[in-house]
This record gives structure tokens, C-alpha cells and sequence, in this order.
């Protein structure tokens, strides 16, 4: 189910200084992150209501339309049927330019692989990712 009364929405999560208007507000499960990987695939998938928004003024955060999804997130490997929870995120932030799915960056080493989720695009103020290493 997805709500469309943005005048009326405001964030279930503290003030965090960017400038978002919230859009909608979904109760349906989302993919924000996927690679497909050795050992099957990593996602970032959301556990209860996203709010989806847009940037309304051009900062360090992003430009301005930019899209916004917050939230509860858990970052999941599914092999063969399983799912496991590798990280939970109580209050995520992801900025980007389009509402498709973002994937993670990769560095391979000899033993394991690394994959970085960097859930805000902008590196005007440093990019934040964070780190899951699979072997």
C-alpha cells in the first residue's frame, strides 16, 4: 500500500538536516541494494514503512529532486533458497539520483570478496559505505 499526501507526511525518524520533502510512504517490501555474487545474492531490502521523498534544495547531500528513501533495512545473502540477515539498520538514508535499485562496489581479494554499499551518492562532503566481506 503506498500513501501520496505529502503535505500532510512527516518522518517517523529524528532530524538528520537535509532537506527532504517525504512523497509517499510504502508498506511493501523494496530491494534499495542487489549484487548477485559466488555465494548468491546480497540485497538491501526494507522490514517496514520507507519513506521516499526528494531532495528540495541543492546541498552536499544531493541535488535538488534528488530521490530519497529512509528506513529499517537489513542487508540479506540468499543462497539456494535461504536468507540470511548479515545487518540490520534501524534509521538508513539513501540518496540517489533514480528510484531503481543501487549495487554494490566490489574488491576482490584472494581469500574473500568485499562489497561496498554506499547508500548517498555525493562525495562533496566524503561518501560513507559500509563494508561485507563473503568467502
Amino acid at each position: 500500500m503506498e500513501t501520496d499526501i505529502s503535505s500532510e507526511l512527516k518522518s517517523q525518524f529524528p532530524d538528520n538536516g537535509y532537506s527532504i520533502e517525504i512523497d509517499t510512504v510504502q508498506e511493501e517490501l523494496s530491494v534499495r541494494a542487489q549484487i548477485n555474487t559466488d555465494h548468491g545474492v546480497l540485497s538491501v531490502v526494507s522490514t517496514g514503512t520507507e519513506e521516499v521523498g526528494h531532495i528540495t534544495t541543492p546541498s552536499v547531500f544531493g541535488a535538488e529532486g534528488d530521490v530519497t528513501f529512509r528506513g529499517k533495512y537489513n542487508v540479506v545473502l540468499s543462497t539456494d533458497g535461504s536468507v540470511q540477515v548479515i545487518k540490520e539498520f534501524k534509521d538508513l538514508i539513501f540518496v540517489q539520483k533514480s528510484d531503481g535499485p543501487i549495487t554494490f562496489d566490489v574488491i576482490p581479494f584472494e581469500k574473500a570478496d568485499v562489497y561496498l554499499l554506499t547508500p548517498e551518492y555525493m562525495a562533496t562532503r566524503g561518501t560513507n559505505s559500509y563494508v561485507f566481506g563473503i568467502n
